[in-house]
Order: structure tokens, then C-alpha cells, then sequence
């Protein structure tokens, strides 16, 4: 999972104080922003390529204008492992079997 201090190391050094590195949540889950203070034109490319070859698939630049960034997957709300899946399905299972047999009159 990468950190802040870990992407901000991936910028190259003489781009660093063009960039603000920050947290960020978005309903698909938590993000490392990276954000231009200013337009970035030929300086684009080097972030741009720093971020991929450490971060690959995680890194995504959206474009909005003048608040365009990259954004970094830290954690997905989407994802997990499966074996995290199958204890929270297991869980709510026993939940609504608990609550059929309370509502039956029956107890365990």
C-alpha cells in the first residue's frame, strides 16, 4: 500500500515543489492525490512516468481542468480478499438465521 512519504520520493526532486501531495477519499475508495500548483506542461510527462513505473495500474490522472491530479489507489471499497468476503457472508448468515429463529420463537 503505497504513503505519502513514498510518492513524494517517486517525484523527481527538481519537480517536487510544483506538486502537493495529500490524502483523498472518493466513493470507489481511498487515494493519494497528487496535485499541480500550477500548469505543468513539459513537466507533465516526467511525474506522469516517475508515478507509473513505481505505481503501474494504481495511478490514474484525472482530468479536470484546473483541478486535474493524479490519483494513487491506497485501498478499494470494493475489493478484499476473498477469505475477508466469505467471513463477513458467514457472519451474516448466522445473523439472519438468529434472527429467523427469534422470530419463530425458537432459541438455540
Amino acid at each position: 500500500m503505497p504513503t505519502i512519504a513514498e510518492v513524494e520520493e517517486t517525484i523527481p526532486e527538481d519537480l517536487r515543489d510544483l506538486v502537493t501531495v495529500e490524502m483523498g477519499d472518493a466513493p470507489q475508495g481511498k487515494y493519494i492525490i497528487v496535485r499541480p500548483k500550477q500548469y505543468l506542461h513539459k513537466n507533465w510527462q516526467p511525474v506522469m512516468d516517475a508515478l507509473n513505473k513505481k505505481f503501474g495500474k494504481l495511478v490514474e490522472w484525472v482530468s479536470l481542468g484546473k483541478e486535474s491530479h493524479w490519483r494513487i489507489l491506497i485501498s478499494n471499497a470494493v475489493t478484499g480478499s476473498a477469505a475477508d468476503a466469505a467471513r463477513r457472508i458467514d457472519n451474516i448468515i448466522s445473523q439472519l438465521m438468529q434472527l429467523k429463529n427469534d422470530l419463530a420463537g425458537n432459541t438455540r
